[in-house]
């Protein structure tokens, strides 16, 4: 390779690792909005989520090759966002809605840009899960130790003024414990990891979906570490202990099984997983319920189940601390107003009886027309993930992150964050070159430089 050749090839990797990166932080702002409301950081996030999106806009040129699952993403999501100025501008709320509106605005934007980068330069794509992986180890980490620190009484909750949540260890790095609990029968409390997330149940849905994608670069580069990071990344999704998490994994689980190839060798594997994928789903759904009948006097058991303190009687009336009751209220503010009552904000002061469900939630916000906008972008995901997951591992592997994070998000979400939009364009990209990717899951493979992509190896020389 000419001198040239490889000074071109060496900036080219360099701007793809850094536009991944900007890719990553610009999710991690939104993941980790609680502790990024803290009012000495604020004014630096306000200004990376404004300037991040420019830059990628200028860096990445909106051309790709031509993916019409991705073209009707776009399409879709653009006409999601129109028709929700709609009802946003004729609601009783005008002035939140508008704004809460303009904010939703630059995640269609986020997903054209990083989009079309994927399909352009697919390697950007792997960085980008390179990163969500180094994110991963440093959470599991960070709960490393947390967890001895304050058993043993050496790390105090702190204030961080503007954050929301209880932060622990020297300003608040061990991260958010807000979904304590204890029990009078455990001598100890129970620590969920939540990292700097601000529920354990976000937390789960990436750590769950970083399990499945750190498997898919295993598939591509064959090296241990990522299959190391993949299943610690599985463990630490489970120490959040939450049930959005379980039905998330169980649900991913469960899909891989459905689309996998079928032989009678894999059937003797699949078979006893989907089983038991469907016991966790039931779990998910009921766990509560039952656990609280059944074993309140267990503190083991209703901290895996998420049954904290208070009268049993409650939870009995109650499992779901009031979720069920959510759907229902906004069941009902959608057939008083079916065309939506417009995007907004929830929480007190607000809407406080926003639901965490994101079907139910964008019904009562747009109605059923913006309801049925949105299955439809969902659509050019699980399409090409159906179509493909049968015969592409990698693909299987990619899909299955989407649904676990897509799950997390149908009990406790809004199918809107950028890190749901990213996984979302990965899928289509990936799927897109996965020609590009058929020599890696070859069984036949004999040379280290064969398990290469060809965008990974001999691409930057060319």
């Amino acid at each position: 390779m000419k001198p040239l050749q490889v000074y071109k090839a060496s900036i080219r990797i360099r701007v793809v690792t850094l536009l991944s990166l900007l890719i990553v932080v610009y999710v991690m702002l939104f993941e980790w909005r609680s502790l990024f409301l803290a009012h000495a950081v604020q004014p630096l996030v306000y200004t990376a989520k404004f300037i991040i999106p420019i830059l990628l806009f200028i860096a990445v040129p909106l051309f790709y090759p031509c993916s019409r699952h991705f073209t009707l993403f776009i399409l879709f999501f653009a006409s999601f966002m129109l028709w929700g100025l709609i009802p946003s501008l004729f609601s009783g709320y005008y002035p939140e809605t508008l704004i809460q509106w303009f904010k939703f605005l630059p995640r269609v934007l986020f997903s054209l840009v990083v989009g079309s980068y994927f399909l352009r330069r697919p390697e950007a794509s792997i960085k980008a899960v390179k990163w969500l992986m180094v994110i991963a180890v440093l959470t599991a980490i960070q709960y490393l130790l947390l967890v001895p620190t304050s058993l043993f009484g050496i790390a105090k909750p702190v204030y961080i003024s503007g954050a929301r949540g209880v932060y622990y260890g020297p300003y608040g790095i061990f991260g958010n414990q807000s979904a304590l609990m204890s029990f009078s029968n455990l001598s100890v409390p129970v620590l969920r990891l939540t990292g700097f997330w601000p529920e354990p149940s976000n937390a789960s849905g990436f750590l769950f979906a970083v399990f499945f994608l750190a498997q898919a670069v295993y598939i591509i580069e064959r090296k241990s570490i990522w299959w190391l990071i993949s299943y610690l990344s599985l463990v630490c999704g489970f120490l959040t202990l939450s049930m959005a998490g379980y039905f998330a994994i169980a649900n991913a689980t469960l899909f891989g099984t459905i689309v996998r190839k079928k032989s009678w060798k894999n059937i003797i594997v699949v078979a006893p997983l989907a089983m038991v994928s469907v016991i966790v789903i039931c779990f998910a759904v009921w766990g509560r319920a039952f656990v609280a009948e059944h074993y309140y006097e267990s503190g083991g058991a209703r901290a895996i189940a998420g049954v904290r303190g208070g009268p049993r009687a409650i939870y009995l009336e109650d499992p779901y601390s009031g979720r069920i009751g959510d759907i229902a209220k906004n069941v009902e503010v959608w057939k008083d107003n079916p065309l939506g009552i417009g995007f907004r904000i929830p929480g007190i002061d607000f809407f406080e009886d926003a639901t965490g469900t994101a079907p139910i939630l964008w019904l009562a916000y747009t109605g059923l027309i913006g309801g049925v906008l949105l299955c439809f972008r969902e659509l050019q995901v699980l399409c090409p993930a159906l179509k493909y997951s049968r015969n592409s591992e990698l693909v299987r592997k990619v899909s299955q992150a989407w649904v676990a994070m897509f799950s997390q998000h149908m009990l406790y979400g809004d199918l809107m964050s950028p890190m749901y939009l990213l996984l979302c364009v990965l899928v289509i990209g990936m799927t897109f070159h996965r020609g590009d990717f058929a020599r890696e899951e070859c069984p036949n493979r004999s040379a280290k430089s064969e398990r290469r992509p060809y965008f990974l190896k001999a691409r930057a020389g060319k």
